[in-house]
């Protein structure tokens, strides 16, 4: 199913999640795969937390096997746009941001 996964759409992957046909896992590892694939191509990734993805993956995969499904977006995987400032508890060694407006915000 891993190649029909580069082009679901995030309502079909929710509605497979919802009925337990897909697991976040699997889309998850998919999706990095897929990422893993092009990104040096497309640079389209600054911070790549593969690990944490994996994480909250089968955190969510857990959580829905246990009845606990909370909508849509939950087990979806997503990027986290570069413009946006992670509050410190969440923040890494480096926060990296491409946006000179937050410029006096980045650490390093």
């Amino acid at each position: 199913m891993t190649a029909e996964l580069d082009f679901i759409t995030i309502a079909e992957a929710a509605r497979l999640i919802a009925a337990r046909k897909l697991s976040p896992v699997e889309l998850t590892k998919a999706k990095l795969a897929r990422i893993a694939a092009f990104d040096s191509q497309l640079n389209a990734f600054i911070t790549l937390t593969a690990d944490l993805a994996l994480q909250q993956a089968q955190a969510a995969e857990a959580e829905i096997g246990a009845g606990r499904y909370r909508g849509t977006m939950h087990g979806i995987p997503f990027g986290l746009k570069d413009l946006t400032p992670l509050p410190a508890s969440s923040r890494r060694d480096i926060q990296k941001c491409a946006s000179t407006m937050f410029r006096a915000k980045t650490r390093r």
